[in-house]
């Protein structure tokens, strides 16, 4: 028995765990940290139901003190049963047993004494015992409970987690999802807004160069309109001076006598200046101009005729003989020297026409070689526009180009630094709950660590517990052993009490190795168990430590792209400021173009300014010429209607003599018709009464018979005197100053004498009527011409 009890030894032999296998381990698993910690947590689980199962099973297979109590008892009933009646011994064998039976009952009592003290002992270390295993079993209950709360709150924190990264994923996705929503919309903002810059642009463009367009066919018609206005009215104004010149000219052959040219050549150019100057002033009185034109050709045709048949009829005229042929032939050669006048004076007009014409048109073909260089220079300038506006175009083409090309990478930089802030926001996160769970973990490792040493503290000394009960066990059998033997020598004839030890000392065998077996293979399930937990913490800690790698290659990799992602958007940055500093000097080209366009744009403008100045001013000074032309002539012919007034208040007034003439003259001719009526009527009547008595008498036949034949009168030597031609100039109203009434009355002085000597009265006062209504007309125009120029 007492070999097959444990050494001291056995129990300082533990094979304990090194402190090395406990110390935190710095790597990290790949894996999910909460589908270890939820292994562990589910093992732990199963331990502490194995660890309550095996410490059921131990509580009941050990016996409790009533049971070693009842067995003891037992034992001790068994062993002290009273024997069998025993012969007395003889009388000198009493004193021998009496001592050996005092020995024995002072060793009884000693035992029982003893047995009485170890069974205290006993019990006492079993209440110690058990209380230390209720207090165990509390603390154990109390650490289980808060595992299990632990556990609670691990699985609660684990659904939180889980939640806040389910949580997370979804916000993640969804700002994912937003972000390319917002960046859509912004690509798609942008194209829109470029889309609609280049149609703006492109439609601005094609405005401006309609517009240009528009402007320059607009100046180029205003040009050649202008052009061919000017050419109209230099060629209207041309004729109208060469009409004036002509009307002007006549004018001033019929209305002044003797008007000689005493100008000289210098003052004859400053006229044709002056005239040029005036004939700017054509253009505005063109209508009133041309209406008084009209008059005055229509009174110098008529003044024409009128000459041209008094002409007609003094050199036709052979039947009438005038005795003043002098003042005939004078009258002739006064027509002809004016005739010869105005003959040369339209020569000299007409030379003069002449060189302003080849004058003009030199002018005009200088103006438009002047255009048309212009025009060649506007071409050339708007090809050079165009290409400059091509080139600004392709700029701005490749500027926009570069501009999306910033933006995307913009854009690209932007999204790269909100995903490096997400992955470093995710890493940071990963790296807290990796942190807190390391740390949840290594407080119930440690936990864990001091829950197993205290059981294998425990479980020492239980074993060093059962050891001093199978010594008690041991030392209670040796003494029941040492009592039987001592019982056999009192008495050798008692087998079955004998038996009967021996039966309780094979029982208490038998119970003791039960014990030693349960206790062995409770170390052995202690020992597998704890092994146990050392094998799942060992996979634990590598699951732990592979996850902790697979986070730290997580980390690095990340580290990595984040690095790569700095990399690029340093590149992107690098790029935007190259594009940038090109768009800069894009735009500075563009302004020094824009510059350049307006410099040109300015230039030919004031160039066109100043051809369009100089295309004025010649305008202006044609104008001025004409103007001054115009003012000459109407100067002339304001001293031409001034002359014509004063001849017909002077033609009024002899009309009115005239008239008065008439009257008294047909007064006197009606008193000598009515007197010669009454004479013929008395002659008549006497006649009557002659025929009557010449018919009663026979007298008619006897007076026809001897009347002679009529007397032939000539008027051959009749003389009409110098006065009564007189009368009938002034009743014409023709004076000594006008040449042309002059004219007129020494062409009409011989027809007015053969009117009187051939014609009757009647005749002559017919032909004087004409001439009156002639005069009538002409005044009323006159005063209708005046009218109209005033």
């Amino acid at each position: 028995m007492a070999a097959n009890l444990n050494k001291p030894s056995d129990f300082k032999d533990v094979q304990l765990l090194p402190p090395s296998s406990f110390e935190r381990c710095s790597e990290k698993s790949a894996l999910d940290p909460w589908e270890s910690l939820t292994k562990a947590t589910g093992e732990v689980l199963k331990l502490r139901q194995e660890n309550e199962r095996l410490r059921n099973e131990r509580i009941l297979s050990v016996p409790v003190g009533e049971e070693i109590r009842a067995r003891v008892e037992m034992h001790q009933s068994k062993a002290f049963t009273p024997p069998a009646p025993v012969p007395q011994p003889t009388y000198h064998q009493a004193p021998f047993h009496e001592g050996i039976l005092n020995r024995q009952a002072a060793e009884i009592e000693q035992l029982t004494q003893k047995l009485n003290s170890t069974e205290s002992g006993y019990q006492k270390q079993v209440a110690h015992l058990e209380h230390q295993l209720a207090l165990k079993d509390i603390s154990l209950g109390q650490k289980a409970a808060a595992l299990e709360n632990e556990v609670l709150m691990l699985r609660n924190q684990e659904r939180e987690l889980k939640e806040k990264f389910h949580r997370k994923d979804s916000e993640i996705e969804l700002r994912r999802q937003e972000g390319e929503r917002k960046l859509q919309e912004r690509l798609d903002a942008a194209q829109y807004e470029l889309v609609h810059q280049t149609e703006e642009l492109r439609k601005k463009n094609a405005e401006e160069v309609n517009l240009l367009k528009s402007k320059y066919e607009g100046v180029q018609r205003e040009l050649q309109h202008q052009l061919e206005e000017l050419r109209k009215e230099l060629t209207f104004k041309e004729n109208e001076v060469e009409i004036e010149r002509k009307s002007v000219a006549q004018l001033k052959t019929y209305l002044k006598e003797n008007a000689e040219m005493t100008k000289s050549t210098e003052t004859w150019m400053k006229q044709v200046e002056g005239l040029q100057d005036k004939i700017l002033v054509l253009e505005e009185e063109k209508s009133r101009f041309n209406s008084t034109l009209d008059l005055l050709s229509v009174r110098l045709k008529s003044q024409q005729q009128v000459i041209n048949l008094q002409e007609q009829q003094i050199t036709e005229d052979k039947f009438v003989k005038i005795p003043n042929g002098d003042a005939q032939q004078c009258v002739l050669t006064r027509w002809r020297k004016k005739v010869y006048e105005l003959s040369v004076k339209q020569q000299c007009s007409e030379m003069v026409y002449r060189d302003e014409v080849a004058k003009w048109n030199d002018k005009m073909w200088n103006l438009e070689e002047r255009l048309k260089s212009a025009e060649n220079s506007k071409q050339q300038l708007d090809l050079m526009l165009q290409d400059k506006k091509a080139e600004l175009d392709i700029e701005k083409n490749r500027v926009t180009d570069l501009e999306k090309d910033v933006f995307h990478a913009q854009q690209v930089a932007i999204d790269l630094d909100d995903k490096e802030q997400e992955h470093l926001q995710v890493v940071m996160d990963l790296v807290k709950t990796a942190d807190t769970l390391q740390e949840k973990f290594i407080s119930l490792q440690t936990a864990f660590e001091q829950s197993v040493n205290k059981t294998k503290l425990h479980d020492q000394r239980l074993n060093f517990a059962n050891g001093r009960l199978d010594l008690l066990k041991g030392q209670f059998a040796r003494r029941e052993a040492l009592l039987s033997l001592e019982r056999d020598n009192v008495d050798a004839n008692i087998h079955e009490p004998a038996e009967r030890d021996s039966d309780v000392v094979a029982q208490l065998q038998q119970e003791l190795d039960h014990v030693t077996t349960e206790r062995n293979s409770l170390n052995h399930q202690l020992q597998e168990d704890a092994e146990k937990l050392n094998m799942k913490i060992r996979e634990i800690k590598a699951q732990t430590a592979d996850e902790v790698v697979n986070l730290r290659e997580q980390l690095q990799l990340l580290h990595e792209r984040m690095d790569e992602s700095t990399e690029k958007n340093s590149e992107l940055h690098k790029k935007l400021e190259a594009t940038q500093l090109e768009n800069k000097n894009l735009s500075e080209y563009c302004a020094e173009l824009k510059s350049t366009l307006v410099e040109k744009e300015t230039s030919q403008d004031e160039e066109r300014k100043i051809f369009v100045a100089q295309i004025e001013e010649d305008c202006r000074a044609v104008k001025r010429d004409l103007e001054q032309r115009l003012s000459d002539s109407k100067r002339d012919h304001a001293k031409a209607v001034v002359q014509l007034r004063q001849q017909q208040r002077q033609a009024e007034r002899e009309k009115e003599r005239v008239t008065t003439r008439t009257k008294l003259l047909e007064e006197e001719h009606q008193r000598q018709i009515a007197y010669l009526h009454q004479t013929l009527r008395a002659l008549d009547q006497e006649r009557n009464l002659l025929m009557t008595t010449i018919r009663q008498e026979g007298l008619l036949s006897k007076l026809k018979a001897n009347r002679p034949a009529p007397v032939a009168v000539s008027f051959d030597d009749l003389e009409l005197p110098r006065t009564s031609s007189e009368p009938l100039l002034t009743t014409l109203g023709c004076t000594t100053d006008d040449r042309v009434s002059c004219v007129s009355l020494d062409a009409l002085s011989p027809r007015l004498t053969s009117i009187e000597d051939e014609e009757p009265l009647h005749s002559v006062i017919d032909d004087i009527k004409q001439l009156a209504a002639a005069i009538d007309v002409d005044a009323v125009e006159s005063d209708d011409a005046t009218d109209d120029s005033d």
